[in-house]
């Protein structure tokens, strides 16, 4: 800061004092972390009329005339629905922003967008915008624990929190007496606010030396007010009229309702322990921390992942207000030991309705159906819930319990109380209270929960948003994507900036820099009315008299640049997102459906693989490199192998008939290595925009086939180059062996049938399968392939420099090095890829820190494309549900394919999909599964069945149940 003669004052030493802290790890650890803080004294208040503070791009978000609102976290973790659609010109002290980030990385995301301006909100690709920016909402984020004036020493006699509590109240001090003539506002979700001075110090008091002109107090100021949420919503009631329709309720919580220790007769959870019990707990090795993963179909049975450790769990008692996705802390039962055992004040009262829902298992899955990643059978230590180390709650789609058959429903001339059930089972249905009862009924609203006590035996939340009518398509795939967590926001007007004009061409630069096949027989075969198209296929036979087939593939990363605004949302997105009616593309459409896409008589950029096979069908040399194509046409798999059964003598039908014959012999060797063949058939469905008016199975080609094989040759092709080039940095996918304890059960199963079933590898596996389809029919053999897929791992995305993974193999395919390689239009992964390839042959170097931030990359790709597989499942379900709900029940053929004591699973082939039937049973053989009914009948594994399969909307769930005729 400049003095009056123009010289610079020169700068103190910045002050320094050391924080300490506590974390428990998912590997039931506690750490203690050191970070060190410097003080500054050149922070500024972020009021754009203040004369005092120095200019900086953050000064200027507040508004000095109108009242200036400090907030607490509790506001911000309990009210941020409020926070979002009803406040404006809020300070947040980083001491807030620290505890609202430790304990909810959700509402922090959701913090950090209210700091956004609209600008910064229109172009961050962090997450989407969920209320209406504005230029008028201002939050600014206060620095107060790095600025001398606000800053407090430890006392070494408080908790975290108290320390908190003080430095959060001098905060909002040190605002009133700096801006004298400015209304400021302590806004508390607490219902008796503290008034206390919180340091015997006056709260204003400058330090004794140094530059004092922003922290000395002016003489005169007003009084610093304490206010309520409802308070204060009271105040913005004329302007805002629905305002207490975003205003969550206060609640007492355990210590106000049990007393100190919570001994209460009414109770019906027992408390969690503190954070201090938990962490030394943990460190003693008495209890452990993990996330808590609910079977699909139930909110009450599911297991808690502590590192390599899993523990069964279930029960409302033993899960203790636990909610799926929550960082729990778990004590193991000991032999059969339940939670009543442990917690005698615990009253478990009576069964409501929604924990019958809650036990339903789906009524209807997919054929691959693999949500479950932990089978029951394979965990066989149990737990229960002692307390919380984090929250996952977020904000769930669904519908209220129509008022007839809610539970415990009350009214008043403020609110009616209603049930709300989510679309996800594995949540349990939430209360909320509502003024606007009537004009949510028989919607799709979202809920967000913003408490569970130890006195109810449902979470409490509040609603914050209508998304349209249930069963109307619109509104149910917004569903679905919201979800799955689908970003589905218009990209940023910077990623738009960086894209080529829509009549681009290449230049003749870098035409010459590329290998050139246009004059080449190419094309591509894809589904039909497939428009972003990947991938196309090449093939000739050369002068020496050996084949030639190559593989192009669209060359994105010549269009998305590395750490541009298109790489950053690409990188974000992960996936194109696939519905039976939609996708939700993962780059903008120039790119995907034109620009990139591989379409017929357009020149298209493109990566290419190009093998030579020699006279006996063998690779003898394969190379790399980024060329340009000009397909010569666009099949769909039918016209291609309409074109292969006519058996004509041109140039297309002969290269389809080569490509045809060397994909036969590349699977034939694929399989005799030890490569699974597995079924995961799909559902097809003709519609318009008002009726669907088929469902069927999805039908396979050759020709489906034929490009499969030459996508998976390019992909372990360009594994091993890159791995070969980068052993520590390649992106490669894994594919862990299956899990054991399924497959015994499944022998087990088919050894009952006399039917041999060996897996000791995959090479085995594959042995045992071929088998048993030989000599049964083909729905038994189906059936069979079907639990096999079942049984498997899940394939993910690795890094080669990951200590953590011993093993790269992909078990499906027998193959030491796999990787995505062949569809960059729709998957990151494959961009990332492409650019590991181009690094491999000296095309493009890598930027360094790619190295260090692949590991997390992997994570969310994983985690997006585990997502977006269960948006086509649910969009499956959907088209089936309303398919029915239009043709009224249907009768087929089906197979038996599992059974229990309340249900038979059965396999609808005609359709594609599973089906469990409710059925009354007299006897049940857990070693045959074969089920005698009350009516004498009896059924059995693979036995054939004819059922009925009819749409069932209760609660909104768009289920499909089925009966045995």
């Amino acid at each position: 800061m400049a003095d009056t003669d123009g010289t610079v004052a020169p700068q103190r030493p910045l002050k320094r004092t050391l924080r300490s802290f506590w974390r428990a790890s998912g590997h039931s650890h506690v750490k203690r972390f050191t970070r060190e803080v410097y003080h500054r004294t050149d922070i500024g208040c972020g009021v754009a009329s203040c004369g005092v503070c120095e200019r900086s791009t953050a000064q200027g978000t507040l508004d000095g005339d109108k009242p200036v609102l400090v907030l607490t976290v509790d506001v911000l973790m309990k009210q941020m629905t409020f926070c979002e659609r009803c406040l404006t010109n809020c300070v947040i002290p980083a001491t807030v922003a620290n505890e609202v980030r430790r304990r909810s990385l959700t509402m922090y995301a959701r913090m950090k967008k209210l700091l956004q301006t609209v600008d910064a909100a229109s172009e961050d690709g962090d997450a989407e915008m969920d209320y209406e920016a504005s230029p008028q909402r201002r939050f600014y984020l206060f620095s107060n624990e790095n600025f001398e004036a606000t800053f407090l020493e430890d006392t070494g006699e408080e908790t975290a929190a108290e320390r908190d509590d003080r430095l959060i109240e001098k905060c909002a001090t040190w605002y009133q007496s700096h801006l004298p003539g400015c209304r400021v506002v302590l806004l508390s979700n607490n219902t008796t606010p503290r008034t206390e001075d919180t340091d015997s110090q006056p709260p204003c008091a400058a330090p004794e030396t140094g530059d004092v002109s922003m922290i000395d107090p002016p003489t005169a100021s007003l009084p610093l007010q304490r206010m309520t949420v409802d308070e204060w919503a009271r105040e913005l009631k004329p302007t805002i009229d629905d305002v207490f329709e975003h205003v969550v309720p206060a609640r007492p919580d355990d210590a106000k309702r049990g007393g100190a220790t919570g001994a209460d007769d009414g109770a019906l959870y027992p408390m969690h322990l503190s954070e201090a019990e938990m962490q030394e707990g943990i460190e003693r090795g008495r209890y452990h921390s993990g996330i808590l993963n609910m079977y699909v179909g139930s909110f009450q049975h599911g297991y808690v992942s502590c590192g390599k450790e899993e523990y069964k769990i279930s029960g409302c008692d033993n899960l203790n207000r636990a909610i799926h996705g929550d960082c729990v802390c778990i004590e193991v039962i000991e032999g059969g030991q339940t939670a009543a055992d442990a917690a005698p004040e615990a009253t478990t009262g009576a069964v409501t309705p929604e924990e019958v829902v809650g036990e339903e298992s789906e009524d209807v899955k997919l054929l691959d159906d693999a949500k479950n990643e932990k089978p029951a059978e394979c965990i066989k230590k149990e737990c229960r819930v002692v307390g919380i180390v984090k929250r996952n709650w977020r904000e769930y789609c669904g519908s209220l319990m129509p008022i007839d058959d809610a539970v415990d429903i009350t009214g008043s001339h403020l609110a009616v109380q209603r049930v709300f059930v989510p679309v996800d089972a594995r949540i349990p249905f939430i209360f909320i209270d509502t003024r606007k009862s009537s004009e949510l009924e028989g919607k799709r609203i979202v809920v967000a929960i913003d408490s569970w006590d130890r006195f109810s035996r449902k979470p409490c939340g509040h609603w914050v948003e209508i998304i349209g009518d249930v069963e109307d398509m619109e509104t149910e795939s917004a569903v679905i994507l919201r979800e799955h967590e689908v970003i589905t926001r218009d990209f940023p007007a910077r990623a738009y900036e960086e894209l080529p004009p829509a009549d681009w061409k290449p230049s003749e630069a870098e035409v010459a820099r590329r290998m050139d096949f246009r004059g080449q027989l190419v094309f591509s075969v894809d589904p039909p009315s497939c428009k972003d198209i990947d991938d196309a296929l090449g093939f000739r036979t050369l002068e020496n008299g050996r084949v030639e087939v190559s593989v192009h593939i669209a060359d994105v990363t010549h269009f998305v640049r590395a750490g541009g605004w298109l790489d950053r949302e690409a990188a974000q997105r992960c996936t194109t997102v696939y519905l039976v009616d939609r996708r939700t593309d993962m780059l903008p459409s120039l790119l995907t459906t034109n620009l990139c896409s591989l379409v017929a008589n357009e020149d298209r950029l493109c990566f290419s693989v190009v093998w030579e096979f020699d006279e006996n069908d063998a690779i003898c040399s394969t190379r790399f490199g980024k060329g340009i194509i000009r397909s010569r046409r666009a099949f769909s798999y039918q016209e291609a192998q309409a074109l292969l059964d006519a058996g004509g003598s041109d140039e297309t039908t002969k290269a389809l008939q080569g490509l045809n014959r060397l994909a036969k012999l590349l699977r034939s060797q694929r399989f005799e290595r030890g490569a699974v063949e597995l079924e995961s058939p799909d559902v097809k469905f003709e519609y318009d925009l008002t009726d669907i008016r088929k469902m069927e199975k999805y039908v396979l080609y050759d020709t489906n086939r034929m490009v499969e094989e030459f996508m998976l040759l390019a992909n372990v092709s360009v594994a091993a180059k890159i791995f070969e080039r980068f052993p520590t940095g390649a992106l490669l996918r894994r594919h862990p062996p299956p899990v054991e304890e399924r497959l015994k059960a499944l022998q087990r199963s088919l050894a009952q049938h006399q039917f041999d079933f060996e897996f000791g590898n995959s090479r085995d596996l594959n042995a045992s399968l071929r088998r048993i389809v030989d000599r049964s029919d083909s729905s038994v053999g189906s059936a069979v392939r079907i639990l096999t897929t079942r049984c498997m791992s899940q394939a993910v995305y690795c890094s080669s420099g990951d200590n953590g993974v011993a093993d790269f193999r992909h078990y499906g395919l027998c193959s030491e090095l796999y990787t995505h390689f062949t569809s960059p239009i729709r998957r990151y992964a494959d961009v990332v890829v492409h650019r590991l390839l181009a690094a491999a042959l000296d095309i493009e170097a890598m930027d360094p820190s790619f190295y260090q931030e692949l590991p997390a990359q992997c994570e969310a790709l994983n985690h997006r494309h585990r997502n977006a597989k269960w948006c086509g499942r649910e969009s499956i379900k959907l088209f089936a549900y309303l398919f029915l709900k239009q043709q009224g029940s249907t009768a087929t053929t089906a197979t038996v394919v599992g059974a229990n004591d309340k249900r038979i699973s059965v396999l609808a082939h005609e359709f594609g999909i599973e089906a469990a039937v409710t059925v009354e049973v007299a006897e049940f053989d857990p070693q045959t599964q074969r089920v005698t009914l009350a009516s004498g009948r009896r059924v059995g594994l693979f036995d054939p069945v004819t059922i009925k399969l009819s749409a069932n909307n209760k609660h909104y769930r768009y289920n499909i149940t089925a009966e045995l005729v």
